[in-house]
């Protein structure tokens, strides 16, 4: 940046280049996007207003319980037992 010297005063003088003006024209916000009428949103934001949220996920508990595929080792015996 150029400096210029007017009496006791020391004024910088900015000198924008055209590759400094681009990341500046990137960094900027862009307009946000107007986004498109969809039925279903519009049914299921009335239905939670009148209705109320859906209750939450709940975990299933597998009711059956599948077999080892193999006999334990006896490593896997003798460390059991502690």
């Amino acid at each position: 940046m150029p400096i210029s010297n007017h009496g006791s005063a020391t004024i910088k003088v900015h000198s924008f280049e055209a590759s400094e003006q681009k990341r500046l024209e990137k960094s900027m916000a862009r307009k946000k996007r107007v986004k498109r009428f969809r039925a279903v949103t519009a049914v299921k934001e009335l239905a939670r207003e009148r209705v109320g949220a859906p209750p939450a996920g709940q975990i299933v508990v597998e009711k059956k319980k599948k077999p080892q595929k193999h006999k334990p080792t006896l490593g896997k015996l003798l460390g059991e037992t502690d």
